[in-house]
């Protein structure tokens, strides 16, 4: 196992406000990445096990994760961004099951709250850090059936047809 790595947030520039939003590791709704709106104005899609850094203009900024078929509510907070101030958004996600007498799906929830600089900077360093920030998958490899195990219409006819 590689050692873990450790999250140095950058400097914002003096005109802007530094943001970063991130989404830990979570196997519920993993497969399910949220749109993020920034004064509704589509910006990126939150993946599970990932951050970003945005560069704003301050002042009044809202950030809306859009809700979706997939699942239910949007949700919102609204920061006043200060130049040269670093901000941290935690998206985090639900999976509730509705009681009732029929079939109901999953219910399907992301939430999007500010948290502090230091629980930011070790739940960054543990989810979202590493050499290449992508996920690597097991190599899939296929075969192409032997001679042996391919279909062959000699051995679908009738032997009695003859």
């Amino acid at each position: 196992m590689e050692p873990k790595q450790t999250f140095t947030p950058l400097a914002a520039e003096p005109d802007t406000a530094s943001v970063y939003i991130y989404r830990t590791l979570s196997m519920s709704n993993a497969l399910y990445s949220p749109d993020l709106y920034v004064n509704n104005e589509f910006k990126l899609s939150i993946k599970n096990s990932n951050k970003t850094r945005l560069l704003l203009k301050p002042g009044k900024t809202i950030f809306n994760l859009a809700a979706d078929s997939h699942y239910t509510d949007s949700s919102q907070i609204e920061i006043e961004l200060v130049a040269g101030k670093t901000y941290y958004l935690r998206v985090s996600t639900q999976l509730k099951i509705a009681n009732s007498s029929g079939y109901q799906p999953y219910q399907r929830i992301f939430n999007i709250k500010t948290v502090t600089d230091e629980m930011a900077k070790n739940e960054i360093s543990d989810c979202c850090t590493s050499k290449n920030d992508s996920i690597t998958l097991p190599e899939i490899t296929t075969t192409e059936p032997s001679e042996s195990e391919s279909f062959s219409v000699d051995k679908t006819q009738n032997p009695f047809s003859h």
